[in-house]
């Protein structure tokens, strides 16, 4: 317990200087649009690596050949400046290219909760418009509760500056806490309608057969099945030699049973 909390408060601390760093950094550049060389390069790399998931510091292993092959590549700096400088930019140019696509375009939110390694509720909210599916945002909650919810809702709309009327769907699992937040929010938002996630209730009724009573003779049935190829090996032989005399090519064993399949 003593550990999580020293990493939290740690995490914390970063994350609050390093958006105060990045602000003081990135929104200068932005609003005289004096990017030269050097940054477009770099917010380039920055944009490259997040984009395949490749951590900043593997650009360290990467100069000496980007520097050699690769023109301008001596304008690629450190992972350290990747990351303090050019990370916190890319993020305020993508974030000003989300807030301009979304000008009076109708909006369905998603939203949803999970738990991170540390423990902490990260509560995720997404924008989907004009066929395509954005993250918004994503809020670590030390509460989470239909209040907290609206409240974070509310204040992404606002952040955003988004119309009451253009949200019209509010996507979510089938907890009893985000149903309370959409009734708290629908008296703002009059045209919004709740839809749960159809993933979320897919997965609920898959969870409901498997304990399912009257499925007990197949469950039965799918077991001896198993049983019939896993521990006899003659009955394997036998089941490829079928599936070549009906002129199957590249005979292969039956797939074994899961709870999915």
């Amino acid at each position: 317990m003593v550990s999580t909390h020293v990493r939290l408060s740690q995490s914390s601390i970063y994350r609050e200087n390093y958006i105060l760093q990045g602000s003081v950094l990135t929104i200068p550049s932005l609003t005289g649009n004096t990017l030269n060389e050097r940054e477009k390069i770099n917010i380039e790399v920055v944009e490259a690596f997040t984009f395949a998931d490749i951590p900043l510091e593997k650009i360290e292993k990467l100069k000496p050949f980007l520097i050699k092959y690769c023109k301008n590549g001596g304008l690629i700096t450190g992972a350290n400046q990747l990351r303090e400088k050019y990370l916190p930019l890319l993020y305020e140019i993508e974030l000003q290219n989300l807030k301009n696509s979304i000008i009076d375009k109708i909006i369905c939110i998603t939203i949803d909760e999970t738990t991170d390694r540390c423990g902490r509720h990260a509560v995720n909210l997404l924008f989907s418009f004009d066929n395509q599916t954005k993250l918004a945002r994503t809020e670590f909650l030390s509460i989470v509760n239909a209040s907290s919810i609206s409240q974070f809702v509310m204040d992404i709309l606002h952040f955003y500056k988004i119309p009451y009327k253009n949200i019209i769907f509010f996507i979510s699992d089938n907890a009893s806490y985000m149903k309370l937040a959409y009734s708290h929010l629908s008296p703002f938002l009059p045209r919004m309608k709740h839809n749960c996630c159809l993933a979320h209730i897919l997965n609920l009724i898959g969870e409901t057969w498997v304990d399912f009573k009257k499925f007990e003779l197949v469950d039965r049935l799918v077991a001896n099945f198993k049983t019939i190829f896993v521990y006899n090996s003659q009955r394997k032989i036998r089941w490829k030699e079928h599936l070549s005399r009906n002129n199957i090519e590249s005979p292969t064993l039956a797939l074994l049973p899961v709870k999915t399949q």
